[in-house]
């Protein structure tokens, strides 16, 4: 088994060699001005100015240092750094693209000094306009709108590009603020800003501006942390779950007041069936929040933007093609799930996305099953394979940020609904992933990881199974025949050694077969009916 794992990681890493840029792997990977310092505290304070879509603001990064020299600081242009000051001592900089390194300790200097590791801060004065989204959340940057009323409305939506795009971090998905992140927004006086977490104070500044001051009290990877800002109304109410009440909290312009607090008891039904599955909602002390955003909807942690319209489906349609995706709103379900998966679960490179968004998209069957019933769960599933496009494998490069697949949603969803019927026993499978919540969130997984975890839980061997839907881009096709009752099957297009099993309707009977590259045969077969539909194989009969 080992030699397995090892094995599909070592596919990760050959997908490496394709050809990216100096500034890909700068950006996407853990080099040595990132590795010897973790990122403990964010406290951001931002000020945008509407009529010019510019912003400015600082950023005081607590973090433990081990030993650091040059920091890696992130910062897309055309934004720009001010200053960056340690204490009293004003650090040197210099800018290589869409990075910074900082002379943390200055050979140069009087200050220069040899510490032990230990917890430091920075402060980081930066100002600029950020790229602006063309088609949110598809690309990344700041969205400047108007409501209805011709009020300013903005916010940002960064995952893919990441938060350095708009503040200066370290913008490495795998190092999240471990003691949570402050965020501090000065809008105009006639304006609502809404952060992450809870409100802790309301004030006003110096320009008769107004600052709403959020904080967070658990980790949180800073493509999350986002504000709001615009003409908002609220409206709260409150969860029993699993860990006592959970305060929800939605914002909200006034003309969808009325449509909002019909359409947000979605949340409620949302989350009871994702502590079901799942566990726990991660974040009790943060709280749960929608907030209409001018753009269709991001999973940003205790704090969900939402911009479906306040219809049913996605933006009015059905994704799966069924007409089961019509009763729920899909941004309050996937994204929901994200607090879970991506929020809590964390991948530790942008290559292992397909586990936020796998696990994701299968939570949306999880939660019409809870709705509906199982059969119209595994419809929705089944209509979701149609979608699946196979240009490019969905286990991506490491070490580099680049453009995730879309695959990942349907065929991520279609990895794990095979581990659901192969188990064939939904107590083990719903009981696995509550372990995953408590055996692997503490920490950054990766697709070995949960291999391995699943593997062991279950007595199971998935490995071939996960480097058949991960790592190609071939579907699975069962070659039969049924001759002088003499019923034969193998798999083809396949990788090596591919192992899943089929459900198959024999002698008017549904039987499990196991079939293998080889022809296998089973005698005493007068007719062969209906195959699983719950796999996202090909089936060909041979004559």
């Amino acid at each position: 088994m080992r030699f397995l794992l090892l094995q599909l990681l070592l596919l990760t890493q050959i997908a490496n060699a394709q050809p990216f840029s100096q500034t890909d792997s700068v950006k996407g990977s853990n080099g040595p001005n990132r590795a010897m310092w973790d990122v403990l505290h964010y406290d951001l304070t931002i000020e945008p100015d509407f009529s010019t879509k510019t912003i400015k603001g600082k950023n005081i990064i607590t973090f433990f240092d081990h030993g650091t020299k040059l920091m890696q600081i992130d910062l897309q242009q055309p934004m720009v750094l001010d200053s960056v000051l340690h204490g009293e001592i004003k650090l040197e900089f210099s800018r290589n693209g869409d990075a910074y390194t900082i002379m943390y300790m200055d050979t140069n200097s009087m200050y220069h000094y040899r510490v032990q590791p230990g917890i430091r801060k920075i402060e980081l004065y930066f100002q600029g306009k950020p790229t602006i989204a063309k088609k949110a959340p598809w690309d990344g940057g700041w969205v400047w709108s108007k409501d209805a009323s011709k009020n300013d409305w903005a916010s940002v939506a960064c995952q893919g590009n990441g938060a350095s795009i708009w503040f200066p971090c370290k913008d490495l998905i795998s190092d999240k603020a471990d003691s949570g992140a402050i965020l501090r927004i000065i809008t105009p006086d006639h304006l609502f800003g809404v952060g992450n977490g809870s409100l802790i104070s309301k004030e006003k500044t110096l320009t008769n501006k107004t600052q709403y001051n959020w904080k967070v009290k658990n980790p949180i990877s800073a493509y999350n942390i986002i504000p709001y800002i615009g003409n908002y109304v609220s409206f709260s109410d409150t969860f029993e779950g699993a860990k006592g009440k959970l305060s929800m909290n939605y914002y909200v312009l006034p003309e969808h007041l009325q449509l909002a607090k019909q359409q947000f008891k979605q949340a409620h039904t949302t989350l009871l069936a994702f502590e079901k599955w799942f566990g726990p909602y991660p974040f009790y002390e943060d709280g749960f929040k929608l907030v209409e955003a001018p753009y269709l909807g991001m999973e940003h942690q205790s704090n969900i933007a939402y911009g479906n319209e306040f219809k049913n489906g996605y933006l009015g349609k059905d994704l799966s093609g069924t007409g089961v995706g019509l009763d729920w709103d899909f941004i309050i379900v996937h994204e929901t799930a994200h607090e879970w998966f991506g929020n809590q679960l964390t991948v530790s490179d942008v290559a292992e996305m397909w586990i936020h968004e796998g696990f994701g998209t299968y939570a949306e069957v999880l939660f019409v099953e809870e709705l509906k019933n199982k059969s119209d769960a595994y419809r929705y599933m089944q209509g979701m394979f149609r979608s699946i496009e196979n240009k490019e494998p969905i286990l991506g490069p490491l070490g580099v940020r680049y453009d995730v697949p879309y695959d990942m949603y349907p065929k991520g969803a279609a990895l794990v609904h095979s581990i659901r019927n192969i188990l064939n026993d939904d107590v083990l499978f719903r009981n696995t992933l509550h372990k995953m919540f408590s055996s692997l969130s503490k920490n950054n997984v990766n697709t070995n990881e949960i291999l391995e975890f699943w593997n062991q839980q279950t007595s199971q061997d998935f490995t071939y199974i996960f480097k058949q839907y991960l790592t190609t881009v071939e579907v699975p096709t069962l070659e039969w025949k049924l001759e002088d009752k003499v019923f034969c099957y193998r798999w083809t297009n396949v990788v090596e050694s591919f192992d899943l099993p089929m459900d198959v309707m024999i002698n008017k009977k549904t039987e499990r077969i196991y079939p293998t590259t080889s022809w296998q045969k089973m005698p005493k077969v007068k007719s062969v009916g209906d195959f699983s539909k719950n796999f996202y194989v090909k089936f060909k009969r041979i004559s």
